[in-house]
């Protein structure tokens, strides 16, 4: 394998993984527009890579299970490829799987290293994303981080994306990667298709081979397991977040209900004035909505770490 198509290779996995910087999403497009063969190359091992995810277990990663499951793939679709391009995912695909070993070596396979809905159902994140997980969600936040704001998923979840026009958060699911600024959106995804429901904001979706959706409030985008796609408005949707009608309440007792529903809020009730009373409906807000919401109405000061919004202190 030439050196070109070595630094291909990497790039294209980097473009898969919603990693690649600027310059190297140039150099991919110029690597591409250098021959149609590289273009057929580009658009199988982005197949290929799908097809990994698909196999799940990670830690167990078969290099021939995955060279066998990518021949099946591709005899099943009809698809005509070259000895050249199959070469090429041959070695690619033993790369990939050295790779994909060192990334679970370093703590992805291990449990303490995702978000599993079975035990959580609301998380924050260390730049102020909020996370409220389905019981078969799973988000892998070893490679998070503040100013690297990047997510791998499994199952369905909504999440309520801290805006910083300096680190774009980017999330990859089993079909797609999606990149956001702030925003607020639901994954639904399961082996069938993925669907995806913008609330707020608009979300950059990217499909396997490499065709980008814009999605906006009130529109979804819905991707079968044959990568067919459609994009139409939302119907009446539960986003399932927290909804309650509150008549001359305690707000003590309104943060109470928000903690006992999450278990990721904690409440210093010695630094809360119990004569602030609350008259409100909540629709379907995020727990750092309604702070936000209250901070307009009380003094509200807050803070998030370690996955724990903490409140300090409120006044009337």
């Amino acid at each position: 394998m030439s050196n070109s198509n070595e630094k291909a290779f990497i790039l294209i996995d980097k473009f898969h993984s919603g990693q690649a910087s600027q310059e190297e999403l140039n150099s991919l497009d110029d690597w591409k527009r250098s021959s149609s063969g590289n273009v057929k190359l580009f658009e199988e091992l982005i197949r290929l890579l799908e097809i990994i995810n698909n196999l799940k277990d990670w830690r167990t990663f078969d290099n021939k299970k995955a060279w066998h499951k990518f021949q099946s793939e591709i005899g099943s679709k009809g698809l005509r490829i070259t000895r050249q391009i199959m070469a090429a995912a041959a070695i690619f695909i033993f790369v990939l799987a050295a790779t994909l070993w060192n990334f679970v070596g370093n703590g992805v396979g291990n449990s303490a290293s995702y978000l599993s809905g079975n035990e959580f159902k609301f998380s924050v994140l260390n730049d102020g994303s909020e996370l409220f997980l389905s019981q078969d969600a799973k988000i892998y936040t070893t490679n998070f981080k503040a100013d690297s704001r990047f997510l791998r998923t499994e199952g369905s979840y909504f999440v309520n994306v801290a805006h910083n026009t300096e680190a774009p958060f980017t999330l990859e699911t089993e079909r797609v990667s999606l990149k956001v600024l702030g925003t607020s959106f639901k994954v639904s995804e399961n082996n069938d298709e993925t669907i995806i429901k913008v609330r707020d904001g608009k979300v950059l979706i990217t499909n396997y081979d490499g065709a980008t959706y814009t999605v906006e409030k009130g529109r979804q985008i819905l991707i079968n397991d044959d990568y067919d796609v459609s994009i139409s408005n939302i119907a009446d949707e539960d986003w399932g977040l927290f909804a309650k009608s509150y008549e001359d309440e305690s707000l003590f007792n309104v943060l109470n209900d928000l903690a006992t529903e999450y278990g990721n809020l904690k409440i210093a009730p010695s630094s809360i004035d119990l004569s602030c009373r609350l008259t409100t409906k909540i629709q379907n807000s995020t727990v750092l909505e309604i702070l936000q919401e209250l901070d307009l109405l009380f003094n509200v000061e807050y803070s998030v770490s370690a996955g724990i919004i903490t409140v300090h202190k409120i006044t009337c």
